[in-house]
């Protein structure tokens, strides 16, 4: 197989172009689209791409989601453990308050089990690592954490009562305490 310039084959570099054009042909329609509405084949068609390219890359609509905030939720997993940056998890927020339409159609009642699930894993994985609690406990414990972030960060989104990014990050960031 012919080599681009960096190295790369032109299937790895097509399938880097597949699977970027539906995280963010994704990004477009979930804001208009709700989610339990949007399938996987309106995404890959919106991509461009076919049904099978999409599933090389996700293995279903949550997962895509899952892959699209998972930057994100990281930051705020790590804050829920008490590992943040609160620079990093105040940078999120904004994120969040900048892209508010978008990010309340994700977490609106449609997606926010799915959300609420991706971000309990990333928790999950932090607590575990931590160690801060009996293994028996750890999945408990990361849903009750990004229960209460998730709550907290809408409920800003909807109405942030003059309640800075910079605020609402120490908040969450002592969820786990």
């Amino acid at each position: 197989m012919k080599r681009t310039s960096n190295g790369q084959t032109r299937r790895h570099v097509r399938n880097d172009r597949v699977r970027v054009s539906v995280l963010e042909e994704f990004a477009k329609v979930v804001v208009s689209i709700p989610y339990p509405e949007l399938s996987v084949k309106r995404i890959a068609r919106a991509a461009r791409v076919g049904r099978s390219s999409f599933y090389e890359h996700f293995e279903a609509k949550d997962d895509l989601l899952r892959q699209s905030l998972a930057p994100l939720l990281r930051i705020l997993a790590l804050a829920g453990c008490g590992r943040g940056n609160l620079a990093q998890t105040q940078a999120v927020l904004e994120h969040f308050q900048e892209h508010r339409e978008r990010a309340l159609a994700i977490f609106a009642i449609e997606a926010h089990d799915a959300v609420l699930c991706a971000l309990a894993d990333l928790l999950e994985e932090e607590l575990e690592r931590s160690q801060v609690a009996p293994l028996q406990t750890l999945r408990l414990r990361a849903i009750h954490i990004a229960g209460g972030q998730l709550t907290a960060i809408t409920d800003w989104l909807r109405d942030d009562r003059g309640v800075k990014a910079a605020a609402l990050a120490q908040i969450i960031s002592l969820v786990s305490g």
